[in-house]
């Protein structure tokens, strides 16, 4: 008889389902949103470049261009950054777009394994796929934590190669006390609901590189530095300014809801540690992890069923457990290749996140962990 997805044995631990991410969206966003649209300028204008000058002083860089998503944002990174037919590294687990921008971008994704400690791309790997074709290594700052970047970025300059940083879960992770986007000669990050601030829709590219930063505003405004001539292949990549609006009052915020998805995250960690089979998040010294998602992965030698099954029996719970990512790129039909990249395809089996959101109450944080508890336990083999 096939197992029930929610335990017995006590109430459900969540009163209501507890989601896997939410937005901190308050007063100060509907009131800059409500100027906005009774002003009647709808595009990008004013507070769009107001955004971009406080994001560069954030980031720490010369320029910082918003775009309508974290996908564009990729997009125009790397039309701008790199000749068109390059190859380009990209880890394997990761979101499809950090791969699927380059393609559409006329170049060529080559996947590389990752470290199961961090999920970053793995250096060796990397640097064994490097040939006369490749243009750049994309670190993909993964759940929010900064990954290698000095190591890379020394790999790439050494090669001639430029490091692309794909930060679109980690605006605001730190390197050694720099944010971890300002070491790639380009970097992307997404202003998606989920991510850890949010524009709605949105994106930026960050750079130091003058002719990248001229190129990206000239790709995300169809090519056009002044009406209707079009000097490059562009596309309509703008932000609006009802996005920018709600950027710069989230962005006030910004180091206040990391700092909460931080204590949010010590609390599961103290909450789960000890659990067999478990393996929680790390933090490397030197690093700040901003904690976009909470991931953790399962020792399926332990458990007495997959991954997927503990993931549906923790939902059950009330606690609305994801996996990202399912398939690891090389795997998806867009991609596929028969090789073997060992890492990606185990933690692609294994990892599951949990809710660290700013929005979090105590009572909800107790919850995930008395959900996750009860159904590791009762899956746990004996």
């Amino acid at each position: 008889m096939e197992e029930r997805l929610a335990i017995d044995g006590g109430r459900p631990a969540a009163r209501r389902p507890i989601p896997i991410s939410r937005p901190v969206i308050g007063e100060e966003e509907a009131q800059l949103v409500r100027e906005v649209v009774l002003s009647g300028n709808l595009r990008e204008g004013r507070r769009a470049r107001e955004l971009e000058a406080r994001l560069a002083s954030y980031i720490g860089v010369k320029h910082a261009i918003v775009v309508n998503s974290g996908t564009s944002s990729l997009l125009a990174a790397y039309m701008a950054a790199l000749e068109k037919g390059s190859e380009v590294i990209v880890p394997s687990f990761t979101f499809v777009a950090t791969a699927s921008a380059a393609a559409f971008a006329g170049h060529r994704p080559v996947f590389a394994d990752i470290r199961l400690d961090t999920y970053e791309i793995d250096l060796e790997d990397a640097a064994r796929r490097i040939s006369g074709r490749t243009g750049a290594i994309v670190l993909v700052n993964l759940y929010g934590l900064a990954g290698d970047a000095k190591a890379l970025r020394e790999l790439a300059e050494e090669r001639g190669l430029k490091l692309v940083v794909d930060s679109a879960q980690a605006l605001g992770a730190l390197l050694d006390g720099k944010e971890a986007g300002s070491y790639g000669h380009v970097a992307c990050y997404s202003f998606y609901p989920s991510k850890n601030m949010t524009t709605g829709e949105g994106g930026l590219v960050a750079t130091d590189d003058d002719a990248v930063a001229e190129r990206v505003r000239l790709v995300k405004d169809h090519g056009q530095r002044g009406p209707y001539v079009h000097e490059v292949l562009g596309l309509n990549l703008r932000m609006g300014e009802m996005e920018a609006a709600i950027g710069l009052a989230q962005l006030s915020r910004l180091e206040a809801m990391i700092e909460a998805r931080r204590r949010n995250a010590e609390f599961l960690r103290r909450g789960l540690s000890g659990i067999p089979g478990l393996i929680l998040p790390v933090e490397p010294q030197g690093r700040r992890h901003t904690y976009n998602l909470f991931t953790v992965r399962i020792d399926p030698e332990l458990y007495r069923v997959d991954r997927d099954r503990i993931v549906e029996a923790i939902r059950a719970e009330g606690v609305d457990a994801r996996v990202y990512y399912p398939v690891p790129l090389h795997k998806q039909p867009i991609f596929k290749s028969d090789e073997r990249l060992p890492n990606s395809e185990l933690a692609a089996k294994t990892v599951f996140s949990l809710p660290s959101h700013p929005a979090l109450s105590q009572e909800d944080l107790e919850d995930v962990v008395r959900a996750v508890a009860k159904v590791l336990d009762a899956y746990l083999k004996r």
